[in-house]
């Protein structure tokens, strides 16, 4: 190396991983930014970690968020949700990200493990309108 050089190091996850820190040689933690920049005094070693990317499901007031088919060693698995009214009077809406970005408006989906890694998904249900509602159940 150059002494009193900056070098940059980038560090970009695979498929079904997510960048979580750079660590030195004692173990520390460098930076969270996936931008490593150095000024080398000495030989130095720098590790990118890397953990699984997860996914997390939920259900807003009304209902319930279910998953099956998770398999967090298996970045081709196929993940099942389905969304069950639990409350008289919701319905479900759709199944939104945590920043609004509708996926499905179908209860019941299937989405690839790296279509959803790493993302908080919402299953999204709302009061429906009482004028609307039917109170005979038997119906």
């Amino acid at each position: 190396f150059d002494a009193l050089t900056t070098y940059s190091y980038i560090a970009i996850a695979n498929d079904g991983y997510t960048f979580k820190y750079w660590q030195s040689e004692t173990g520390a933690v460098v930076t969270t930014s996936n931008l490593l920049d150095v000024t080398l005094t000495q030989d130095s070693i720098y590790t990118a970690i890397f953990v699984r990317a997860s996914i997390s499901v939920y259900a807003t007031v009304g209902g319930e968020a279910r998953i099956s088919g998770y398999n967090i060693n298996d970045i081709n698995s196929t993940i099942h949700l389905s969304a069950v009214v639990t409350t008289r009077g919701y319905e479900f809406v759709g199944w939104y990200t945590e920043d609004g970005v509708l996926l499905s408006e179908y209860g019941t989906v299937e989405f690839d493990y790296t279509d959803i890694q790493g993302k908080i998904i919402i299953a999204t249900f709302r009061e429906i309108n009482s004028s609307n509602v039917n109170e005979d159940v038997n119906n």
